[in-house]
């Protein structure tokens, strides 16, 4: 029997015997809907505000079970457990749940909600009802029921596809950083959440769209005898899913065709084989095995198939449109192809196609046509067509026509009908939902109108009154497609949309009795109908007959006035909305445009515009500026009152802190000042890290480039580079306006020039054009915005009179001057090229006739002429030579401003630069500060996940704690059920319990109370395909194997197997005791397999649990490392330094560019201290050396004292031999004659003191005496120098008095006495260094023999010595 959904019907078809059963959905249409072959259970919901799932069994069709679950509006799908009273709905919108039911009992056992998620398949593991598999286009899930006794729970765990190509897809983790990933530069490689923005739950799952790679998009799936999965795909690709691992492995790639060609393939792990396929020459939609799986149902989206062991094929094509013969059995239908069937139904059950015609390759509608009536083309002629125009209120979706020129339309966007008879018409309301259409009974008394709705609805074709109504078809199957009556009206068959139903009704016998009824009145109505018609018709007939000028429009024609001012007023809204759309579009242009230009120029303080060269292709442009906002103003004197205040407390705190240094002498301190300027000066721009300060801006208020830590520290940073390169900008614009000044002032100067170039040139002559020059649009961009009078006037014709007459009216007062002074005016310089003389009247005759007098005049003539030539041919060249001048002056100055602007040009570069450094520099901060907010919302994802986590924990803790708690003590009860069994099966029990029977039938009772039938075994009919069976694990098997037992119990029990001679009460107690002993062990059986399940239940929970600690340990570690990594961003800046151009920093012999990437920025100090530290182990090392030398060195100093010992020792034995021998001498001999020896010796010593103390009196005397000679000797010094002064000006006198002598000498001749007098001078300085020398010889004497009467002097003494041995 083949079951499926058909509209509001589920039919039953026996494939046998064709017979049909249906089962009416009470509430409509059928939704969601399941079968379950084994059970013959059917399962279908209803589609309205909170649907209800309904369970029937078949063939009984007796409803089961009713289940009210929390869905709202839908369930998209339902499917039956294998074996076991489960059944799996999903709902729709807006739930989304997928929920368990154990529908014989009304339970729902667990449910689980996917907001957004929906699923097109869904299916249960035939081998374990614990799993179930859910499918959409784009992913696949595994769902497992965990169960905990009686708690159910659903776990899904989603299969990871291969890629749209059948390549696997690489597991990245999006959330996680990856360490091996580094970047030294840009800072640390952040997830592309934390780039993104995002902290909470999206972060998680997010990835930008291009690095989503599209997976492949399943189809259909299904489960295999060993519990895995195969899945179909959309691409193609025919896929293996382990239900375990979730692993994706490709069987086998085909393209995607719908060739209709079913195939059977034979798998083995990954090969296959395919054993048969036929054709069905349809797209195919499903396929589905009958229960036994020896029959194959196989459905396309036209039509379904049957597939028997024996395929058998029907030929089928999809119609467009059928039309019955009223005279005939027999049918003709079209088709989609183009093809009309003429097909015999004389047999309903065997229709038998006659005859097929091929018209078009379109589809076939319904319809006539004559050869007379269609032209070449296939249309229909004009003259076949009579035509007449109405106008209606509504467009409709459906008109009917009766025989008496009744109209019945179906209004589109109104809920009406409206019937029209010529001018007149009529309107009823309508409770269905447009569009529709209607449709008129073979005998025009019945109007039938349907719509998207699905219901039916009857009326009288004169009053329009609702007759009856059916709900035929749902509004989720879009309603009804077409339907037809039968020739005597009693049948209307209706045929849905996309529900494939075709419902007949058929009409009662009180609607016959009332129609019969009124069909008398119903004539009459149409005989007044017509009438009426008539009287109409013949009115415009009339109206035809006559002249034009009498004849009335169409419009005239139509007596309903009203209808003629609506339309009036209609057109005159019309053309007031058309009117107001373009008025509308003008403002908006308008409004457009003054919004670019304030935007682009009002708002500008500063217009941009250029400046161009005069010879040179040279063009600079200034900077177009906006005025500062109020808001950027406060922000800037914010930050400079702040950066005030912090250099005010750095002053402050550097006074309090730091010690004063040492007074340093004025002009070594100037010295050391003038060093650190200059320093600061060649080292404070590559520190800045820009060139702003030569070019206008202030770099003194910035923070240091080591300084900028602090988020707000960088944002104040920003500012003030923005300032500057407001102030570079600025300082640029007005050197630009300077030079834009002289531009005009030049052009001045040229056009004053030009002025006499002009007239220069009007007086030679010549044919030269006098170069202008002017400002361009770019130079003056406002004149784009303004009409000049060099344009276009707007009357031509008149101003060219004008200039005409006024040309005439100038040269009229020429000639009138000209003519009142007789033709003598003042001859200027300037004219002197347009004199003319005139020559003498009688120059007309020849030479010979010429008188004396005229000779004379002629000569005065030719003497005149070349007077004038002579006085032309200066002027001329006085008028080149001015005209070379002024050209020579024009081009000099023009050249002059073109250097200007070629340095102006420089400039702008040079400012460019200047903002790209500074612009740089903000791009970094933006930077970091754009890392800086991704570190911290990469921080608070963490946290948030963190946190997320610790929920989960503390839940899963908490399950933990609940199943342990449940597992203990449904041990406690399992550990308690099995000691009561096993004290039923001891011997000693058994006989005290049967203790009043005799010994020798306690053995045998014993032995057949251990006894136990043998356990059923499962057999597989040979005759069946099925690959699943009965498990012994499933609930139905264990209920048959626990009857089957009970059954093998009852017939152990029976009295032909209890022992001979053992009485009837004995044996029934004996049967008693073991019936309770074989429930007790069926019982712990049971209990053991439950708690064995709550025991993996508890260990899945415990992994759960494992797994999510080691995640949140994870999570420290990413916060952890993520906190380092800002710690170390924070410190580790990025700063910008100026170098000069071809300097070389490193050497990079294989890249152009050297990589920086292992290089760090340090500060001085850090490399100060690193030194100084280097330093210190350097001495401690030296010192260390100087040690081991030492300690060597000791080593050969004590080897050199152990022999300077030895020497000792030989001198002291040496020096005791001498004492004995030495002589006693005076001196001696009083030490060992006096006994106050030392008093002698202290008397001595005072006596020497006294001396000592008398020489210091004296040497004290002789300093005094010595002092005062030294000031008198000052004395005398200071007034030597006087004297030496006053000498010195005698010496200039007498110099001068002597150069006049040596003057007098050389006039006069004494040579010789000056000879004389020298040769003297000679000698005498001769005679006074011999005298020296011989000084110097008896001086050293003396000092000899001195010394020699001291030593002889001090060898009266005597004296003692040490004497060494």
């Amino acid at each position: 029997t083949i079951c499926y959904p058909c509209g509001n019907y589920i039919l039953f078809v026996d494939i046998e015997t064709k017979k049909k059963t249906v089962l009416k959905c009470k509430n409509g249409h059928v939704g969601a809907f399941a079968v379950n072959g084994n059970s013959q259970m059917v399962a279908f919901s209803d589609q309205k505000l909170n649907p209800i799932i309904y369970i029937y069994t078949f063939p009984g069709l007796v409803k089961q079970s009713e289940i009210k679950g929390e869905a709202q509006l839908d369930y998209s799908l339902l499917a039956f457990s294998y074996m076991g009273p489960y059944l799996a709905t999903y709902s729709s919108v807006p739930e989304f749940a997928l929920s368990i039911w154990d529908w014989q009992e009304n339970i729902l056992l667990c449910s689980k909600s996917q907001p957004g998620v929906k699923v097109t398949s869904m299916s249960f593991n035939p081998m374990n009802w614990h799993q179930l598999c859910l499918s959409n286009e784009s992913s696949l899930t595994v769902w497992n029921i965990e169960r905990n006794d009686q708690e159910h729970h659903l776990k899904s765990k989603p299969v990871r596809l291969p890629a749209e190509d059948g390549s696997p897809m690489c597991k990245q983790d999006v959330f996680f950083s990856h360490p091996d990933i580094q970047d030294l530069y840009y800072g640390p490689v952040l997830p592309i959440s934390a780039i993104a923005g995002l902290a909470g739950d999206e972060a998680e799952t997010f990835r930008p769209k291009d690095d989503i790679q599209p997976s492949v998009h399943p189809t259909v799936h299904c489960w295999t005898a060993t519990s895995d999965l195969y899945m179909g795909c959309e691409e193609g690709h025919f896929l293996a899913i382990n239900a375990e691992t979730l692993k994706a492995s490709l069987l086998y790639y085909k393209p995607a065709q719908d060739d209709g060609i079913v195939r059977f393939y034979q798998i083995k792990g990954t090969h296959y084989q395919m054993d048969d396929s036929f054709d069905v020459s349809e797209p195919i939609t499903s396929l589905d095995f009958s229960p036994d799986y020896n029959t194959l149902l196989v459905e396309t989206d036209k039509v379904q198939y049957y597939v028997m062991r024996c395929p058998c094929q029907v030929t089928s094509a999809t119609a467009t449109a059928m039309v019955c013969c009223p005279s005939s059995y027999s049918v003709a239908v079209g088709t989609k192809v183009g093809h009309i069937y003429f097909i015999d139904v004389t047999k309903a059950e065997m229709p038998r196609v006659v005859h097929r015609v091929f018209l078009s390759d379109l589809p076939v509608g319904q319809g006539y046509s004559q050869q007379v009536c269609i032209d070449e083309r296939g249309m229909l002629k004009n003259r076949v067509i009579q035509k007449h125009q109405y106008e209606l209120d509504y467009p409709l979706s459906s008109a009917v026509r009766q025989k008496d020129d009744t109209v019945y339309g179906y209004c589109n966007h109104a809920p009406f009908i409206c019937k029209y008879h010529l001018a007149k018409k009529k309107k009823i309301p309508s409770n269905q939902f447009a569009p529709g259409f209607l449709h008129l009974s073979p005998n025009s008394q019945l109007l039938t109108s349907v719509a998207k709705d699905g219901v039916l609805f009857i009326h009288d074709a004169v009053t329009l009154e609702t007759v009856a109504q059916e709900n035929c078809h749902s509004y989720q199957g879009q309603g009804i497609g077409s339907l037809s009556f039968s020739l005597d009206g009693q049948f209307i068959l209706v045929n849905g949309v996309d529900d494939g139903t075709l419902v007949c009704l058929k009409w009662k016998y009180a609607i016959k009795e009332e129609i019969k009824k009124f069909a008398d009145k119903r004539k009459e109505l149409k005989k007044g109908i017509k009438k009426l018609r008539k009287t109409i018709q013949e009115m415009m007939y009339e109206n035809e007959q006559v002249p034009d000028i009498e004849r009335l429009d169409q419009q005239e024609f139509n007596l309903d006035i009203e209808e003629q001012e609506r339309l009036q007023a209609e057109s005159e809204q019309e053309v007031a909305r058309v009117r107001k759309e373009i008025e509308m579009e003008n403002l908006a242009k308008c409004y457009l445009r003054d919004i670019i230009k304030k935007e682009c120029w009002d708002s500008m303080s500063i217009k941009g515009h250029a400046i161009k060269c005069f010879h040179a292709a040279y063009k600079v442009t200034n900077y177009p500026m906006k005025e500062r906002s109020k808001e950027e103003l406060e922000a800037l004197e914010r930050v400079l009152q702040l950066k005030k205040i912090e250099s005010a407390d750095l002053k402050i705190r550097k006074e309090i802190v730091e010690f004063q240094s040492q007074a340093i002498p004025p002009k070594e301190e100037g010295e050391k000042v003038e060093e650190e300027a200059v320093t600061d000066e060649s080292t404070s721009n590559s520190l800045i890290g820009s060139l702003s300060a030569q070019f206008g801006g202030d770099t003194s208020i910035l923070y240091h480039q080591m300084d900028l830590h602090t988020r707000e520290e960088k944002i104040n940073q920003i500012i003030l580079l923005q300032d500057i390169i407001y102030k570079v900008k600025t300082a640029f614009n007005k050197e630009f306006d300077t030079v834009a000044r002289q531009k005009e002032q030049e052009i001045a100067r040229v056009k004053e020039r030009n002025l006499r170039i002009q007239e220069i040139v009007e007086q030679l002559e010549l044919q030269e054009e006098v170069w202008e020059p002017a400002l361009t649009d770019d130079e003056i961009p406002e004149r784009a915005l303004a009409v000049e009078d060099s344009e276009p006037s707007k009357y031509p014709v008149l101003q060219h009179f004008l200039f005409i007459c006024y040309l005439f009216q100038n040269s009229a007062r020429q000639r009138a001057l000209y003519d009142m002074m007789g033709g003598v005016l003042e001859i200027k310089k300037e004219d002197i090229l347009k004199i003319e003389i005139p020559p003498p009247p009688f120059v007309s005759k020849p030479d010979t006739l010429w008188n004396e007098e005229e000779k004379k005049v002629f000569k005065e003539y030719e003497k005149k002429v070349k007077e004038l030539n002579e006085e032309r041919e200066k002027y001329r060249k006085t008028l080149e030579t001015e005209l070379k001048k002024l050209q020579t002056s024009i081009q000099e100055t023009t050249q002059t401003f073109d250097d200007t602007v070629s340095k102006l040009f420089e400039r702008k570069v040079k400012s460019e630069m200047v903002i790209y450094q500074e612009e740089l520099k903000i791009n970094n901060l933006l930077y970091s500060l754009l890392l800086d907010e991704e570190l911290s919302t990469r921080e608070a994802g963490l946290n948030h996940f963190l946190d997320k986590k610790r929920k989960e924990k503390l839940s899963t803790a908490e399950a933990v704690q609940v199943a342990r708690a449940q597992v203990d003590a449904y041990r406690e009860t399992y550990d308690n059920l099995a000691a009561e069994d096993k004290v039923r099966i001891l011997e000693r029990g058994f006989k005290k319990e049967f203790s009043d029977v005799p010994a020798h039938h306690i053995e045998h009772l014993f032995k057949l109370y251990k006894r136990r039938p043998r356990a059923q075994k499962i057999k597989m009919h040979l005759d069946t395909a099925n690959p699943y069976g009965d498990r012994p694990g499933s609930a139905r098997a264990y209920k048959e194997a626990l009857a089957h037992l009970m059954k093998a119990i009852d017939e152990m029990d029976g009295p032909e197997n209890m022992p001979e001679g053992l009485e009837l009460p004995v044996w029934e107690r004996f049967c008693l005791a073991r019936r309770t002993k074989v429930e007790s062990e069926q019982l712990v059986k049971r209990k053991a397999l439950a708690l064995a399940e709550m025991q993996a239940f508890l260990q899945t929970r415990m992994d759960d649990d494992e797994k999510i600690r080691m995640d949140i340990e994870k999570i420290l570690n990413e916060l952890n490392t993520l906190r380092e990594e800002k710690m170390r961003f924070q410190l580790d800046l990025t700063v910008q330094f100026l170098l000069k151009q071809g300097q070389v920093e490193l050497e990079s012999a294989a890249e152009l560019i050297p990589d920086y990437t292992d290089a760090i920025l340090l500060h001085k100090s850090v490399i100060e201290e690193l030194n100084c530290t280097i330093r210190a182990q350097g001495e401690k090392k030296i010192a260390s050396m100087v040690e081991s030398k030492d300690f060597s060195k000791g080593i050969f100093q004590l080897e050199w004292e152990h022999k300077k010992m030895k020497m000792l020792m030989e001198d002291l034995n040496q020096r005791a031999r001498d004492i004995q021998n030495l002589h006693v001498s005076r001196d001696r001999q009083l030490f060992l004659r006096i006994l106050n020896y030392d008093s002698r010796i202290t008397h001595q010593v005072s006596v020497m003191e006294q001396t000592l103390g008398v020489m210091d009196k004296l040497h004290k005397k002789k300093v005094k005496n010595c002092q005062k000679v030294f000031k008198d000797l000052e004395k005398r010094i200071s007034l030597k120098e006087q004297a030496n002064y006053k000498l010195s000006q005698e010496l200039q006198e007498m110099l001068v008095s002597v150069s006049e002598r040596r003057h007098i000498f050389e006039a006069a001749d004494t040579r010789l006495v000056s000879e004389k007098a020298a040769k003297e001078h000679y000698q005498n300085i001769v005679q006074r260094r011999q005298l020296v020398d011989l000084a110097k010889e008896q001086a050293q004497e003396i000092s000899v023999l001195q010394a020699e009467v001291e030593r002889l002097r001090m060898r009266t003494f005597p004296a003692l010595f040490e004497m060494e041995y």
